[in-house]
């Protein structure tokens, strides 16, 4: 069928845009009436709202750092801050990232550059006056993601898609050009396995180290 053969042309190829890869997807899943792909392509195209359906590929380890100012004029940049200086409920800001917006956001991320998310402005408030013996004072903090994360996102979509429409198109030589002769309950178990399916997670280590976290708890404490 036309639109598969497009489709993996496209998805085996390691230039051209993902989002075109997605609508098509997009007409592939209206064409086979599977709302489960449906669903899943307007998600990657739209971006991702509240906190269920999101995969794992979109969630990455990412520490957060801040921008001190001292007495006398003195500055602190790219302070790495570990989670065990936030409480409890706060530590995700300094641990992981939920990668939300539509995946065209994320294809144009300069490979040169970094790519930071803010903390919200009320969070660094909370923060602001309890650094290093309160000494220095938080003036702005943020997550950090390699742009390597990014390159890996796409990746992980374009071989998903792949995969699925290889599949489809192996069980269309069994019955004939016809997408629409293709059983449902076979394209649901498809894309279930393929598209939902597996653990690859977009994650790099945990950069705090022990002893950094031990200093770090001793200079809130204004013990060093």
């Amino acid at each position: 069928m036309k639109l598969l053969d497009e489709i993996i042309d496209l998805a085996a190829a390691d230039k051209g845009s993902v989002s075109t890869l997605l609508r098509k997807c997009l007409v592939l899943a209206h064409t086979l009436r599977n709302d489960r792909l449906k669903k899943w392509a307007e998600d990657e195209l739209n971006g991702y709202e509240g906190d269920e359906g999101i995969p794992e590929y979109r969630k990455t380890a990412a520490t957060a750092k801040g921008f001190f100012i001292g007495p006398y004029g003195s500055q602190i940049n790219d302070q790495p801050i570990p989670p065990a200086a936030l409480r409890k409920e706060h530590r995700r800001f300094a641990v992981s990232v939920v990668l939300r917006q539509p995946i065209a956001s994320y294809e144009r991320v300069d490979p040169d550059g970094r790519f930071v998310i803010e903390w919200p402005a009320d969070l660094t408030m909370v923060y602001q006056g309890k650094c290093f013996g309160g000494d220095y004072v938080l003036n702005r903090a943020w997550q950090e993601i390699p742009v390597a994360v990014f390159v890996g996102l796409i990746d992980t979509v374009r071989t998903r898609v792949l995969r699925l429409a290889l599949e489809l198109k192996d069980d269309l030589g069994a019955v004939s050009d016809d997408l629409n002769g293709l059983p449902k309950e076979k394209i649901d178990q498809h894309v279930i396995a393929y598209i939902f399916g597996g653990t690859n997670v977009i994650a790099s280590s945990n950069f705090a180290q022990i002893d950094r976290i031990d200093i770090w708890e001793r200079r809130l404490a204004g013990t060093i």
